[in-house]
């Protein structure tokens, strides 16, 4: 289960190598927009935190284009 958030679905997984996390920003549509690899040191929170700035990044510059 992922997180919605302004038009884009935000969800975590797990990384098979190097025990990291891979954090993807989605469109509502199916089309992956950016992946990020998160150290699993980092707090759920940061990591929510993140990804809702990244996603607020990507809805201006839609808004610009």
């Amino acid at each position: 289960m992922g997180l919605s958030y302004k038009g884009y679905n935000i969800s975590l997984r797990p990384l098979k190598t190097d025990n990291l996390w891979q954090l993807e920003l989605e469109k509502n549509g199916g089309e992956i927009v950016h992946t990020y690899t998160i150290d699993p040191q980092k707090t759920l929170k940061s990591v929510e935190d993140f990804a809702l700035d990244e996603v607020d990044k990507k809805v201006e510059e839609e808004l610009k284009q």
